[in-house]
């Protein structure tokens, strides 16, 4: 198990470093794009980004879940026919999805960029199909990679991808038309040439062949994949299905203040929640495949610890220092958005656990049941929504948000607990209560901050509060961290004997 658990948190490294260099290159390029493209051009790449989400969860068809849940059971170096006949499958299956979409969005695609900005907009749709093809085919072999346990090719490659899209797309922009759609030609082109990269190298590793297309286990992989559309519309729909109804009951001031906050929690989810369940699933999935139920019911439930001692600090930062944040990082015109952040932040820190929680729904198959509960979702988030926002404001968007993703979560424990029932120790409970108990009287006695220095100074000393309480006096998170600490300076150590 300590194998397991050290490969976790080293996969983790590798993901939570690409997320971090990823959101720096987004740092980089919002204040240029803001500047060169004006507001007319920046709508029309808002809804142009929309589309191309919405189509890409049909062209990707929940297959890169698939690859990852059958890997285990098809991927066995011990048996490379059965092996090839995975690879061959799941690429010649994506490329017979994703060519009639494309053939659909060059045939109908302009009259469909048309209706939605009530005027021609030429060549859109010839972007929107080129894109469509290459970040299908890069999720494809990249979603491998990530079956295979390679987090360190993949963070790789994802980093070197999307600095390379931005150089590309930012000198077309700036050295050849300092228009939309020259930015978006550069896009295109760089996504075209890493495509095209990633899958000369996918040839050469995988050798896949059309002969060893199997018909029967690409039907499976689609029927496990396929009700992940559903999730992914599903979810985007729960995003912004608030934002809607704000903007239709208050006015496009209030949807303003409560994006702020919204983005706020994402970007914190996506930046330190979501590296450790992009390493979990992988992981489990081998332990299944190899040790069985109860090894993995271990694995999975002191992941689940582990998330606890992550999230609780996480929602207490934020009621600490939401006025600095938002007024810091924002400005003082989004003063208002610091009482909704501890709202929004505490339903999204529930949303991101969902690889933790529903992994059982996950082993047995059954993606059908966590789309249907998605679906659902988004009816009882439009109807609290409305109810809500009349009798408390902005407020009620944000106790809608934390209500309905606190049901969607005991809806999909409540299932996935029938093959895979999880195990939280309340020492763990206890141990994060005390902890954060403790960083927040640090903070209240803490100086007023002035500036990003300040605020980012207070907020490393708090969680630093937080973090030595937890591994003082919680031995299982103590031990797997030295052991790898160990090991790590074994490693560094032998490399430096054998180079000298």
């Amino acid at each position: 198990m300590d194998s397991f658990i050290s490969k976790f948190f080293r996969q983790s490294s590798h993901y939570a470093l690409g997320e971090l260099l990823i959101f720096a290159a987004g740092f980089i390029s919002f204040p240029i794009l803001t500047r060169a493209l004006t507001l007319s051009d920046y709508g029309v790449m808002s809804v142009y980004s929309a589309t191309l989400w919405i189509f890409m969860a049909f062209s990707r068809a929940g297959l890169s879940e698939a690859s990852v849940r059958f890997f285990p059971e098809y991927g066995s170096k011990d048996d490379p026919v059965r092996r090839a006949t995975f690879f061959s499958s799941l690429f010649t299956g994506t490329v017979g999805i994703v060519i009639p979409l494309v053939l659909v969005i060059l045939l109908f695609g302009e009259k469909l960029f048309t209706l939605l900005f009530d005027k021609p907009m030429p060549y859109l749709h010839l972007l929107l199909a080129g894109q469509i093809l290459a970040n299908t085919l890069y999720t494809r072999t990249q979603s491998f990679w990530r079956a295979e346990q390679r987090s360190r090719d993949y963070t790789l490659a994802l980093v070197i991808s999307r600095y390379f899209i931005l150089l590309i797309s930012l000198a077309f922009l700036f050295f050849v038309s300092k228009t939309l759609i020259s930015f978006f030609v550069g896009t295109l082109i760089a996504e075209l040439l890493i495509a095209l990269f990633l899958v000369i190298l996918f040839f050469r590793e995988a050798k896949p062949s059309l002969k060893l297309f199997s018909g029967p286990l690409f039907r499976e992989c689609l029927q496990f994949g396929l009700p992940l559309v559903g999730y992914e519309l599903g979810y985007l729909a729960l995003k912004s299905a608030d934002r809607y109804i704000l903007q239709f009951m208050l006015g496009a001031e209030s949807v303003g203040i409560f994006s702020v906050a919204s983005n706020m929690a994402h970007y914190t989810k996506e930046l330190i929640c979501v590296p450790l369940l992009f390493a979990l699933m992988p992981i489990y999935l081998q332990i299944w495949h190899e040790k069985g139920k109860e090894e993995t019911i271990k694995f999975v439930s002191l992941v689940a610890n582990y998330a606890v001692l992550l999230v609780l600090p996480i929602f207490f930062c934020f009621v600490l220092l939401r006025h600095e944040l938002i007024t810091i990082l924002a400005s003082d015109k989004y003063a208002p958005a610091a009482q909704l952040l501890p709202w929004i932040v505490a339903g999204t820190m529930i949303s991101s656990l969902l690889a933790i929680y529903g992994a059982g729904l996950y082993i047995a198959k059954k993606t059908r049941t966590i789309s249907l509960y998605v679906v659902a979702s988004v009816g009882v988030d439009i109807a609290l929504n409305f109810i809500l926002i009349h009798y408390f404001g902005m407020l009620g968007s944000c106790y809608a948000h934390l209500i309905v993703y606190s049901l969607l979560a005991c809806a999909i424990y409540y299932s996935a607990a029938k093959t895979l029932p999880l195990r939280i120790q309340p020492k763990t409970i206890g141990v994060a209560i005390l902890a954060s108990a403790a960083m927040l009287g640090t903070g209240y006695l803490y100086p007023d901050i002035h500036g990003f220095v300040g605020l980012v100074f207070k907020a490393v000393v708090c969680c630093g509060i937080y973090g030595l309480m937890v591994f003082g006096t919680h031995r299982q998170i103590r031990e797997p961290l030295v052991a790898l600490a160990a090991a790590r300076l074994s490693r560094l150590k032998i490399k430096a004997t054998q180079a000298n």
